[in-house]
């Protein structure tokens, strides 16, 4: 009877020991299955980040590109802009040029008058004062 009892107890122990075991294992398999739900729900966030990322990087990428284009672009308007400028002034300069060129000769010609009307100034003068020195001459002569 006491090797029976001896042997029921140690089934019991056994039984309430596998219990134990069986339901530390169950519980040990939840929690793995859990981690398991966790890490695969980490693993789809990550992904949904990295393709965040991937578009954001895009969209940077070509706001950039287009900041570069309208940059370019305001670089060439400006580039006409002066380019157009410059042909102005060149020509106003030319024009300058031109204008002052003609005036140089008309001021060129008005002091050639000037001096050949002096010389006809100086000649008439002469001319006079010879005419009044023989009118002088005449009328002592006549006196």
């Amino acid at each position: 009877e006491r090797a029976t009892r001896a042997e029921q107890e140690q089934k019991e122990q056994n039984d309430a020991l596998l219990q134990q075991i069986t339901a530390q294992v169950q519980l040990v398999g939840v929690r793995a299955k859990r981690a398991e739900e966790r890490e695969t729900m980490a693993e789809q966030q990550l992904m949904k980040i990295k393709e965040q990322n991937e578009a954001l990087q895009q969209q940077i990428r070509l706001q950039a590109q287009l900041a570069d284009e309208r940059a370019t672009r305001a670089e060439q308007e400006q580039k006409e802009q002066n380019d157009a400028l410059l042909q102005q002034i060149t020509a106003q300069v030319q024009l300058v040029g031109v204008r002052a060129k003609r005036a140089e000769e008309r001021e060129t010609m008005a002091e050639q008058q000037l001096m050949k009307i002096k010389e006809q100034n100086e000649a008439l003068q002469q001319q006079i004062r010879l005419q009044a020195q023989l009118a002088d001459e005449r009328a002592t002569r006549a006196e």
